[in-house]
């Protein structure tokens, strides 16, 4: 198990919000600061849902929330509000912060957290990479002073789910932020589509939460929304928990089978681009190959789960924390 002082930057979205509630069911990790960013959501609704969750979550006077990139950093902005509801939240409402909004913005604060708690701090990024690549850019030293970086994000072995099927969303809205935080020299874990499509949640785990309290309430709220949306596109009432997935590994890496190796992401391709290529070490030993390229980013990536219960165990964190009404 993983501890340690937490910031999470997100684009809540609706997997944000559930992977938010599972950090906070959870107790296994330091929140201290969470940081918006363009991506699900134009940054003002993203930067609403934030506040608006760490007010339902209760957390509001202790975890500031902080607004930050409104655009990739060099692409236009491409949202999906198509499965996240014009609101980004299934179109639930969230409660009014009782905390007025902070003028500091995101970048900034990723990296006064850094020094301030300087080998310790985890970033988990559920969302495009554009913010800490900002930081990055303005102070590269970043890379040296977080511990690590946990990220949603990517597809190796799998299809994306972006079109024409090469790339996962997070990557592919802003690719040259991706690259940037990987080729940083900042040690960082990979989440992607291999491991976050494997940890599935069906309507039955719905039972356990309904009415429970307002939390679990605007949980199941979403969740029909989102299932719905899967119904639509794929046939089936089946979502895929990929930013709680990844807030997990956070804490606890076991969750997944993780592999280091060079990852590369595509910045020019025109049907590639936002693909993250990766090659293994154990993958290069098996072939005889030489051993991993110090010249390209180095890190770990999850290629699958290490266990099957962990929508069980998602439902039932939140079910045993949930406030009662």
């Amino acid at each position: 198990m993983m501890s340690g002082p937490v910031l999470v930057d997100a684009d809540p979205g609706i997997d944000d919000a559930l992977a938010l509630q599972y950090l906070v069911a959870a107790g296994e990790l330091d929140l201290k600061a969470i940081t918006a960013v363009a991506g699900n959501t134009p940054l003002p609704k993203a930067l609403a849902n934030a506040r608006g969750l760490a007010a339902l979550l209760e957390i509001e006077q202790d975890v500031p929330v902080y607004g930050g990139c409104p655009k990739p950093l060099m692409r236009k902005l491409e949202t999906a509000e198509y499965v996240h509801g014009d609101n980004g939240m299934a179109g639930a409402a969230l409660p009014k912060p009782r905390v007025a909004e902070r003028d500091e913005h995101a970048v900034h604060v990723i990296n006064q957290l850094s020094y301030r708690y300087a080998g310790e701090l985890t970033i988990v990024a559920i969302g495009p990479l554009t913010n800490v690549a900002a930081a990055l850019t303005l102070d590269p030293s970043l890379a040296r002073r977080v511990r690590r970086l946990v990220f949603m994000g990517g597809a190796v072995n799998v299809p994306g789910n972006t079109p024409p099927g090469v790339a996962e969303f997070n990557i592919h809205v802003d690719p040259e932020a991706a690259r940037i935080v990987v080729e940083s020299g900042m040690p960082f874990t990979m989440v992607g589509l291999d491991a976050t499509e494997q940890s599935v949640l069906t309507r039955k785990y719905l039972e356990n939460l309904d009415g429970a309290s307002a939390q679990t309430s605007f949980t199941c709220e979403v969740l029909d929304h989102y299932l719905a949306v899967y119904k639509r596109s794929r046939g089936r009432e089946a979502c895929a928990l990929h930013d709680p997935l990844a807030v997990a590994v956070a804490a606890d890496p076991g969750w997944v089978e993780l592999e280091t190796g060079n990852l590369y992401v595509e910045t020019q391709g025109k049907y590639t681009s936002g693909k993250t290529s990766f090659v293994s070490q154990a993958s290069r030993q098996r072939k005889k190959l030489p051993g991993l390229d110090p010249q390209l980013a180095v890190g770990q990536v999850a290629l699958g789960l290490a266990r099957e219960d962990f929508a069980e165990h998602f439902v039932a964190t939140l079910a045993a924390r949930a406030p009662r009404p």
